[in-house]
């Protein structure tokens, strides 16, 4: 979307299907076919490093701690607000430093705001 793609369309689609397609883009609306749709769900975000074989994988649930922890919030707003223990929350803090290389919450909320997981309208 983002290079201003307006739709998908299969290669075994229809004549109808791409007419009815190409009308909808004519329209400006972007077509996305539910199969596909159910695939292009977030599940991970993969985050390129600097080389083209350093790339981070970030688990929904990281990507909802790094939201949390950009809130300023603490680890026990946090643990509850997430529904986990505060033990789990550390743990879960270690291996997200660990994963983007850094070993404070400025860091990794500046790390991750640099590497484009957090938008900055998330920064508070």
């Amino acid at each position: 979307m983002e290079s201003g793609v307006s739709g998908f369309i299969s290669k075994t689609s229809t004549r109808e299907q791409l007419i009815q397609t190409i009308r909808c883009a004519a329209r400006k609306e972007a077509i996305i076919p539910m199969q596909l749709l159910k695939q292009l769900r977030r599940q991970e975000i993969v985050v390129q490093g600097d080389t083209e074989h350093d790339q981070t994988t970030i688990s929904q649930e990281e990507d909802k701690l790094l939201r949390e922890l950009a809130k300023g919030r603490s680890n026990k707003e946090i643990s509850k607000t997430l529904m986990i223990s505060q033990r789990s929350l550390e743990y879960s803090l270690t291996e997200l430093f660990h994963k983007l290389k850094v070993s404070s919450r400025v860091e990794v909320i500046k790390k991750a705001k640099s590497l484009g997981i957090l938008p900055a309208e998330d920064l508070y």
